[in-house]
């Protein structure tokens, strides 16, 4: 005879879905070690990909901000410095702009593609240093 006891059907009906438990779902699915990276790579694409429509119709009216100009002029000649900065801007900027038009939209895709690596390598770092479900919350 068992004597596990069985809950009555209203507390097995499903809730909805809330912030919390999507919360809690996004932190044991980027602990796992099998699927945690594709779902930061994940996360990061879709964050560039929202926030570059978002940039796009939200500063339709306005210039390029003078630093991507700055980096973009620098990119144009492959140097080992460019003045007050090192190298590494004008070259990303410089290969960049010959993958893509020089448009709004391609700065603030550039932007954000940044921003995505950035999530991704700072949650390889984490990885090294505290375990999985902690590196959970460096993105």
């Amino acid at each position: 005879m068992s004597n596990a006891s069985f809950l009555p059907l209203a507390s097995r009906v499903r809730r909805p879905p809330s912030v919390r438990r999507l919360a809690a779902w996004l932190a044991a699915s980027a602990s796992d070690p099998k699927a945690g990276l594709r779902l930061v790579v994940g996360f990061s694409a879709l964050h560039a990909v929202l926030w570059t429509v978002l940039l796009i119709n939200l500063k339709a009216a306005q210039d390029v901000h003078m630093d991507v100009a700055e980096a973009f002029a620098w990119g144009q000649k492959f140097q080992f410095g460019y003045g007050k900065h090192p190298p590494l801007a004008g070259w990303v900027a410089g290969l960049w702009f010959k993958l893509f038009p020089v448009v709004d939209w391609a700065t603030y895709a550039l932007a954000m593609t940044t921003l995505g690596c950035g999530l991704v390598v700072c949650w390889l770092i984490a990885a090294r240093v505290v375990d999985r479900r902690r590196r959970s919350l460096s993105w």
